[in-house]
């Protein structure tokens, strides 16, 4: 029984595959920042600039590993292999990869000594990517509901603040009232006199 992989799909199946392995630098920081969300990155492809310093290309570079940030100081990398060094987040691209980059690394798929895409099997592919949208999924949750807390908080503090700013105004108020009618009694009371 043969295994059926990404290079035996049409080439519009194959492209949308591609791009859903493709992993954005913002999706990667969020799947770092949520280790409760379980993640493999192995595998899934990052856009990368591999050009020189005066020629911009991008291509997509597969990963083999990702470095978290232990020190709490921004610090996370993956790994790319056939790099002497981890790729740290700032230097992945956090753009989709266009037709034509996709479309480049269609003949790639066949060498598994290239370092851009694995020529996986299609179930590992669906797998991945059905493990893409559950994560990114929960963490979108997640980041909501934090959100709409900070909202919630941020309104019962308004709340509050409103209702101190009423009760001293009501003081005030109530304080300048008995200061009339002290003083209104204390004329009346002369006046009598």
């Amino acid at each position: 029984l043969e295994c059926l992989l990404l290079n035996h799909l049409g080439p519009d199946s194959l492209h949308e595959m591609l791009g859903g392995l493709q992993l954005l630098r913002e999706q990667l920081y969020d799947l770092l920042e949520h280790p409760d969300h379980p993640f493999e990155f192995d595998d899934f492809i990052v856009r990368m600039n591999v050009g020189s310093e005066t020629v911009r290309g991008y291509g997509g570079m597969r990963i083999v590993g990702v470095t978290n940030d232990e020190a709490g100081d921004g610090d996370c990398a993956i790994r790319i292999p056939g790099l002497d060094l981890d790729v740290p987040l700032q230097y992945i691209s956090n753009e989709p990869f266009s037709k034509e980059e996709i479309a480049a690394m269609v003949p790639k798929l066949a060498d598994e000594k290239t370092r851009g895409v694995r020529n996986l099997e299609v179930d590992r592919a669906i797998s991945m990517l059905q493990s893409k949208r559950v994560a990114l999924t929960a963490i979108r949750r997640e980041k909501a509901a934090e959100k709409a807390a900070e909202r919630k908080a941020a309104m019962v503090e308004a709340v509050r603040a409103a209702e101190k700013k009423a009760a001293e105004k009501a003081q005030a108020m109530a304080v300048a009232v008995q200061q009339a009618a002290d003083q209104a009694a204390a004329e009346q009371a002369a006046a009598e006199q």
